[in-house]
């Protein structure tokens, strides 16, 4: 009778013992030993018994508290899966990934937080977060992707907010260099643009500079606020500080009652300047020192007469000019507001 070794010519396999019931050796209770789940205390020990183990090893090492296999040249936490191990196992925190992870890259679970640590692909591409941004869209729709370079964030995608409040304390808050601007309503300390500025509500701004047009539904420029086509300023339009359109040294304002131009610098408009005013039915012209007129003729039209006062005294109707002559008979002849022509 030719007795077969019971255990296999490799490490693979089960052993049988029918043809040595009778007949234990050593190597054989150290075979069925390596296939039980040895116990040890350290790592130590545990290195020392097994300075060269065969994959698949498995015991159960007391200053892990945890069952560990020998694999991939490492002794693992035993989880037994396929393509799924750790690469950390600590109170600091988990590790789970792929066994084909670069770097063990996964999912890193720790007390505090939960961190991914590989591209995220969420909802079928509906969130992406990987090393170039963050991409978000709803399914069916344009991706929106998040970017930044050195000093901003980055959006490829025009952005729909119900409200922005910006919080910046120096700078651009806002900046469209050579863009084209539509807002609702539009308020800012300082606005500049390089382009047109088109706004279907109010605009209001402490300064205000445009290469382009402005189109506003209302707007308030210092203390003049436009809207419907109507311009208002703050009462006291006459007072040297008042409201009004400067343009060099020329002054522009009006109320509901006129329209008044006069002359006024930096310092503001000197008490009793000279100055045209309109109203209802007179055209006030009042000039101080001199009313000049320098070229052509004035007329009166119609049935109107040239009238003379003193103050508020009329004295007059009709009166002509007075040619002054050798023969004058003397300036208290004539009362005051007589035309001389000399």
């Amino acid at each position: 009778m030719t007795v077969v070794d019971p255990i296999p010519a490799t490490v693979w396999g089960k052993a049988d013992w029918q043809d040595y019931i009778s007949n234990w050796r050593d190597k054989d209770a150290t075979w069925v030993m390596e296939r039980t789940i040895l116990r040890y205390d350290t790592n130590a020990k545990r290195d020392s018994e097994w300075p060269s183990p065969n994959t698949g090893q498995v015991i159960y090492n007391d200053s892990t508290k945890a069952l560990e296999m020998y694999r991939v040249n490492a002794w693992v936490h035993a989880l037994m899966f396929q393509f799924l191990t750790s690469v950390q196992d600590s109170s600091a925190g988990v590790n789970i990934s792929h066994t084909a992870a670069s770097g063990g890259a996964g999912i890193v679970i720790t007390p505090t937080a939960i961190n991914v640590t590989a591209n995220l692909n969420a909802f079928s591409g509906a969130l992406t977060v990987d090393a170039s941004g963050v991409g978000m869209m709803s399914p069916g729709q344009k991706k929106a992707y998040f970017t930044s370079n050195a000093t901003e964030l980055v959006l490829d995608t025009p952005l729909a907010l119900p409200s922005i409040r910006l919080t910046a304390t120096s700078g651009n808050v806002i900046d469209a260099t050579g863009k084209a601007m539509v807002t609702g309503a539009l308020t800012a300390t300082s606005i500049t643009s390089s382009g047109a500025i088109n706004a279907t509500g109010a605009v209001t701004a402490g300064s205000l500079s445009t290469a382009g047009a402005l189109s506003a539904a209302s707007a308030t420029f210092g203390g003049i606020s436009f809207a419907s086509n109507i311009g208002t300023y703050p009462a006291g339009g006459a007072a040297a500080n008042a409201a009004g359109i400067q343009l060099g040294q020329g002054y522009l304002y009006g109320d509901a009652n006129s329209l008044v131009m006069r002359q006024r610098t930096s310092a503001g408009v000197a008490a009793g300047a000279a100055y045209v005013q309109t109203q209802a039915n007179d055209v006030v012209i009042n000039g101080p020192t001199t009313v000049q007129l320098v070229g052509g003729d004035i007329r009166v039209m119609g049935t109107n007469n040239i009238d003379f006062y003193t103050g508020t005294t009329k004295l007059g109707v009709g009166i002509g000019p007075v040619v002054q002559s050798a023969s004058d008979p003397g300036v208290g002849n004539y009362p005051e507001g007589t035309i001389w022509i000399s």
